[in-house]
């Protein structure tokens, strides 16, 4: 009869005390040096030399063909990171590996293009040199920088890289820092904004699906930081505006930027987006509307001659995998869509007049997890906004999805389309909660046990009944008792009828769904009432 005990460099391994030594997901706190120490019944100890590591989650040994060049990964135990350059022509960096549980590898792939990297190096030197440089030169050099990022980025065979997507999000994010600083108006400068519609379009393709899901792992602000230079470049644009009641409009297939300036003789009506003079013919979502009411209007314009709106559109909002879609509660399942008004609306004017928000729902997005969720109802929709400055609970990361300040009007929505109303401006969207979604064979059968459940009870308290009744037929003094018990077991027989019958059958009708929960109350209160008589 041996008795074992493991030991890992030297110290011992709590209840670790069998023959083989099994350790499932492995990490670096596992390594170091493993012996065993062996004792009979006769007080004999004996030691093992170093121990063998084996694993029941070992990643097998694979081939993956990437964009331009091929990967042999070993085997490798679970929670073990492997790496290897990015071996391409035109490609930097590295791909990375960790298997993970399940014996399933995940991908971290890092690699880049040379000239995305060169082109962001030339945006950054730009920031720095601008001072040193005139208004024309600013235009000239920013629009050089972003016809290359437009031409580098468009969709080709080979979807961009999660790390070029990256560095082409912080290229846009410099090229608008440096466009604020000319006042320029338009014409002059609308092939900036020409170019860095076409940039955000490329990289919101669907084609590089894939890529923004490897982003949500190793860059998560990426996606952040687009909606932001999104919104930043459309403000720009309408910075531009010098004359009343001019619009400019750009649509691309995922993306749609617009601003206009509102003369003083139109704030007596609501605005309206889209107007008919909005050409969208490019874009291939379903548009979101809304509408800024007269009053709102009309109070900026007593304090300023110069009200702008802008207005970005992202069409998927769920292929930005924005930071608290992460926990997979709560997906977007509409167009993002990014309100500005300037001068800002007075919050109190808001509170009494609120925008109004109309979306597409579950159509706009591509994400399977909203695409299969098919029965969702308006009970799983809300409507939120992007809070930039929302810290979520690990404290480490910044921004996330809020419902301040955003109501759902629930008889002017269905599972197409949905209905918002907001007292404040910022970015905004439909998310669909899944969190509670279960498999129709799951379902089905939490109804069936349901049921038999339910008439086991019911069987059981008519055969109570039965005997209560002849009990009381035969004893004609001393029944109270009996009586008391006797009602109580009707109650719940009749509520439990009441539920088999009217569950299911009254959900489709509000009236039935009414008077069957009001019935089960009563019926349920009254049981309660009969068992406090019986004390």
């Amino acid at each position: 009869d041996f008795k074992y005990q493991w030991f890992l460099n030297g110290i011992r391994i709590r209840q670790k005390n069998m023959s083989t030594l099994l350790i499932h997901d492995i990490s670096e706190t596992d390594t170091g040096n493993y012996t065993c120490s062996v004792r009979n019944s006769y007080k004999g100890v004996g030691r093992s030399g170093m121990a063998v590591l084996s694993s029941d989650q070992t990643c097998h040994a694979v081939t993956e063909s990437y964009t331009s060049f091929n990967v042999t990964w070993k085997e490798t135990q679970s929670g073990i990171t492997v790496e290897a350059p990015c071996a391409g022509p035109i490609l930097n960096g590295t791909v990375r590996r960790r298997c993970i549980g399940d014996k399933k590898w995940e991908e971290m792939f890092e690699c880049f293009r040379e000239e995305t990297k060169m082109l962001l190096d030339q945006a950054e030197n730009l920031t720095l040199a601008i001072n040193e440089l005139n208004e024309i030169e600013r235009i000239t050099k920013t629009n050089q920088i972003a016809t290359e990022l437009a031409n580098l980025t468009a969709p080709a065979q080979e979807a961009t890289t999660a790390q070029d997507i990256s560095l082409a999000v912080n290229i846009v994010t410099s090229l608008n820092n440096v466009s604020e600083t000319v006042a320029t108006s338009l014409t002059v400068n609308a092939s900036f904004f020409d170019n860095i519609a076409t940039v955000l379009d490329n990289l919101l393709s669907d084609s590089n699906q894939k890529s923004w899901e490897q982003l949500e792992r190793t860059s998560p602000e990426a996606s952040q930081n687009l909606v932001i230079g999104a919104e930043q470049v459309t403000k720009i644009l309408s910075d531009t505006l010098t004359n009343d009641n001019t619009e400019a409009v750009k649509a691309r297939s995922n993306i749609v930027i617009k601003a206009e300036r509102i003369s003083n003789d139109r704030i007596d009506k609501k605005y309206v987006f889209p107007d008919e003079a909005d050409d969208l013919t490019n874009y291939t979502g379903g548009v979101p509307q809304f509408m800024v009411s007269s009053d709102v209007l009309q109070d900026i314009a007593a304090e300023s001659m110069n009200l702008t709106v802008s207005v970005t559109v992202i069409r998927n909002g769920s292929s930005l995998r924005l930071s608290s879609s992460r926990n997979n509660t709560a997906l977007p399942a509409s167009a993002i869509v990014s309100l500005q008004i300037n001068p800002e609306p007075n919050p109190d004017v808001l509170k009494l007049n609120p925008i109004i928000l109309i979306f597409d729902v579950h159509v706009e997005s591509t994400d399977q997890r909203i695409t299969q969720t098919q029965d969702f109802t308006l009970q799983d929709v809300s409507c939120y906004f992007y809070d930039y400055n929302l810290t979520t609970s690990n404290f480490n990361q910044v921004g996330g999805w809020s419902t301040e300040g955003l109501t759902l009007n629930r008889n002017h929505s269905d599972r197409k389309s949905v209905t918002c109303l907001t007292t404040h401006l910022t970015s905004f969207a439909v998310l669909v909660s899944i969190q509670n979604e279960q498999p129709p064979s799951a379902a089905k059968a939490l109804s069936v046990i349901s049921y038999i459940g339910c008439g086991i009870s019911l069987v059981c308290l008519c055969l109570s009944i039965t005997f209560l009744s002849y009990a009381i037929y035969k004893v004609r003094e001393e029944i109270n008792n009996l009586f008391i018990l006797l009602n109580l077991c009707i109650a719940l027989a009749l509520g439990l009828v009441a539920f088999i019958a009217g569950i299911e059958t009254a959900t489709s009708n509000t009236g039935a769904c009414k008077f069957v929960a009001a019935l089960l109350q009563y019926l349920f209160i009254s049981a309660f009432c009969w068992m406090l008589c019986e004390g």
